[in-house]
């Protein structure tokens, strides 16, 4: 998904892989673009990054792993920024890749393979906040742990400033953004292919301390699995309402919006819940 909206159209991206069956290994094709008006529906506009099968990048060459691609908006340069879970077919590389383009739909041109702070970064996310700095956040040490990174002024490489997170809790898929001045995290357990129930946290300063909260998926299908699906991406609407939209095994997109509320006390008192409607491109 990207970090912004241009003439009431929302771009959002996802992994094209070659054909194959569900949790098998296929080849990398690249990353395709969709867009839509509201969020439920969604079109595609083609491939923004392609695999180089004959390209020096060997990193995207089709025999590889391309994970959790997200794109933000540099409003200084008017760049699209994309970040990647790079890896090997063995999952041996742990990095992460970013690349850039003039517009939305790509196409993106490819510059670099890196990690944070040289540690291995496994599934990612990217997140903008309102003073414009941006973050990255990966599944580090083998997935044990959390890591929250700030970006460098224009989005492309990591600064030195990190703190890990949520140490030994082994999540992925995560998401996080902001609503009603908090931050509100969203994660997976890490049960490979198979879903879990949702995790969440909350924090008033994104560096935290975060208190974690309960799963928040309320009804629809299976909330205590997520619905079959797991977080990826936040979106904020206009109108002041936080959506979060989850990308099933299969090309269903939930679009959801979650109740952010305030705490009257503690941190244990604030509420987070997920309902659940489904949308196809």
């Amino acid at each position: 998904m990207v970090l912004v909206r241009r003439r009431q159209i929302h771009p959002t991206y996802q992994t094209k892989n070659a054909r194959g069956i569900m949790m098998a290994r296929a080849d990398v094709v690249g990353v395709a673009c969709y867009r839509s008006r509201d969020l439920l529906h969604w079109e595609r506009t083609g491939l923004a990054l392609s695999a180089m099968p004959d390209s020096p990048f060997q990193d995207l060459h089709p025999g590889n792993v391309l994970e959790r691609p997200k794109v933000i908006h540099h409003r200084q340069s008017g760049t699209f920024v994309m970040w990647m879970h790079i890896d090997r077919a063995d999952y041996g590389l742990a990095a992460t890749g970013v690349a850039i383009a003039e517009h939305p739909q790509g196409p993106f041109r490819y510059l670099a393979t890196t990690r944070p702070s040289g540690r291995d970064s496994r599934d990612q996310t990217v997140f903008v906040d309102d003073d414009g700095c941006a973050y990255h956040l990966c599944s580090t040490d083998k997935n044990d742990t959390a890591m929250l990174t700030r970006l460098s002024d224009d989005y492309r490489s990591f600064s030195d400033e990190c703190k890990v997170l949520f140490p030994n809790r082994r999540m992925e898929a995560h998401a996080i953004a902001r609503c009603q001045g908090r931050y509100w995290y969203l994660a997976s357990g890490c049960t490979g292919w198979a879903p879990n129930a949702a995790r969440s946290a909350v924090a008033d300063n994104i560096w935290g301390p975060w208190t974690e909260l309960d799963n928040p998926c309320q009804d629809g299908p299976q909330p205590e699995l997520t619905w079959g699906a797991q977080s990826t991406f936040y979106k904020l609407c206009p109108m002041g309402e936080c959506w979060q939209c989850l990308i099933f095994g299969n090309p269903t997109t939930c679009v959801n919006p979650p109740t952010c509320g305030p705490s009257p006390g503690s941190m244990r008192d604030a509420t987070f819940c997920l309902g659940w409607r489904s949308g196809r491109g």
